[in-house]
């Protein structure tokens, strides 16, 4: 589970110090071993010291073993029921509010960057869908994310915070700000306790982050799904028994990463195959008037998010957040948008093809909410990092030898095709507080997002992680 702390993984962190290795990057496969076996060979030594007196040892573990079983099997009700209470919030809505019938839609896409938005094929704009927004509405050039890493950069973002540091404890992230104060990751300290705060109702959907299932359990979703929460009733229960029973289920770990053993591998997500006979087409001879993107559509390779199910969560909610996986790039996972499309596309960079696919889908979405009259809705698109597989050969690195490359950022009010560009340095943790000056009824209009960004002061910090 990825909020948790446990014996092995504060033994990296002393490996770490010891061997000289990032805990945040590459773990070298010696250490994660040694990690694990370290409390096994502690207590043997334990045990070897006291070998003459082996009968009161076996009463100890006998009279230890019986107390820790109930306290394992007391966390593990406690976990079963924590995870019922999270599915009870995901299949039901709350009383729907809509207070002037104020929308927001927060689509944040991962890993999508602002440098390629004036890609061109045959000389000519490919993402039209992007550029219609930016030409629009608000475009933001110069916005830099908190961090270039998503754990860190979407808490970071939805609780409007400027971080140091995140410490893991039990299924809450902590976050060290600047000024050195320690905020947990949860409803009441984001965005979305806000907005629910002002008596509007909030949903959630992400193919990305556990959100609901692990970080932001609360019974005041109106909806709230994750790639772990849908149809994976007890994935955390399931998950809590494998860390108690870890010894049997760790080694496989261990032996598939010594390639001694071949692991199988999940075929809907990690290893999507391309379909037959789909007919080979070059990026510059596709006829993009001809492209058709289906509701249905997922967003992304992980199949959870589609078009169909935002403009549902849109239906009945106030303001509605979806992480998507694109464009992120991930093993073969641009085949999904080829067998969407039917076609199989060649000569063309893989995120350069996974940035289209998206284009496509905000083309459809802009369709889909102008034919359902969402006139006062507010788009904003964002991302949590940059494309970190970007040639930076020839980019400007700081002081530190780092590159740090921009966020996304663009808004719009439907119903508002006025058009503002922003070049000064901004923070992206400052949509938090534009979203919630929307709700106070603050910001209205185009004008109003542009000025307000203006105006932020928000330190630029971005927490670097490898």
């Amino acid at each position: 589970m990825s909020g948790n702390i446990s014996l092995h993984f504060f033994l990296k962190k002393i490996y770490s110090f010891i061997f000289g290795f990032k805990i945040d990057g590459k773990i070298p496969l010696s250490a994660k071993i040694m990690s694990y076996i370290t409390p096994f060979i502690f207590i043997i030594l334990i045990l070897l010291f006291l070998r003459k007196k082996l009968t009161k040892v076996k009463k100890f573990f006998v009279i230890f073993g019986f107390f820790a079983s109930l306290i394992i099997a007391w966390d593990l009700i406690k976990i079963f029921d924590k995870q019922q209470i999270s599915n009870k919030n995901n299949s039901g809505y709350t009383e729907v509010l809509n207070k002037n019938n104020k929308k927001v839609l927060w689509l944040l896409f991962d890993g999508l960057d602002p440098e390629y938005i004036n890609f061109s094929v045959n000389k000519k704009k490919l993402f039209t869908g992007l550029n219609y927004l930016k030409d629009n509405g608000v475009f933001h050039e110069n916005m830099y994310p908190p961090s270039n890493w998503t754990l860190y950069s979407m808490p970071s973002q939805l609780m409007g915070i400027n971080i140091i540091n995140m410490i893991p404890k039990h299924d809450t992230l902590i976050f060290e700000t600047l000024d050195n104060r320690f905020v947990p990751f949860n409803f009441e300290n984001t965005i979305f306790g806000d907005v629910n705060d002002l008596g509007y109702n909030v949903s959630l959907i992400s193919s990305v982050l556990e959100y609901c299932s692990a970080y932001l359990i609360s019974q005041k979703w109106n909806s709230c799904e994750d790639i772990n929460s849908q149809n994976k009733s007890n994935v955390i229960f399931i998950e809590s028994i494998k860390f108690y029973f870890s010894f049997l289920y760790k080694f496989k770990n261990f032996l598939s990463e010594l390639k001694i053993i071949v692991p199988k591998t999940d075929k809907s997500i990690n290893n999507i195959s391309l379909k037959e006979n789909l007919p080979k087409v070059k990026i510059n001879d596709l006829d993009f008037n001809n492209l058709y993107f289906e509701n249905n559509f997922a967003t992304d390779h992980t199949g959870f998010i589609n078009l169909d199910k935002i403009l549902k969560g849109l239906s009945d909610t106030s303001f509605m957040y979806a992480h998507i996986y694109n464009p992120h790039l991930f093993n073969n996972s641009e085949n999904f948008i080829k067998n969407n499309l039917m076609i199989d596309i060649q000569d063309v960079d893989q995120y350069i093809l996974k940035y289209f696919y998206i284009d496509l889908f905000i083309k459809k979405l802009l369709f889909e909410v102008k034919r359902n009259k969402l006139n006062n809705l507010l788009l904003i698109v964002s991302s949590d990092h940059w494309n970190r597989d970007k040639d930076i050969s020839k980019k400007e690195i700081n002081l530190d030898g780092q590159y740090i490359g921009n966020s996304y950022f663009s808004a719009k009010f439907i119903n508002d095709d006025s058009t503002f560009s922003l070049n000064k340095p901004s923070n992206s943790i400052v949509i938090k507080d534009l979203i919630k000056n929307v709700y106070q009824n603050k910001i209205l209009n185009n004008k109003d997002i542009y000025n307000f960004i203006s105006d932020t002061d928000k330190k630029i910090h971005t927490l670097m992680k490898n």
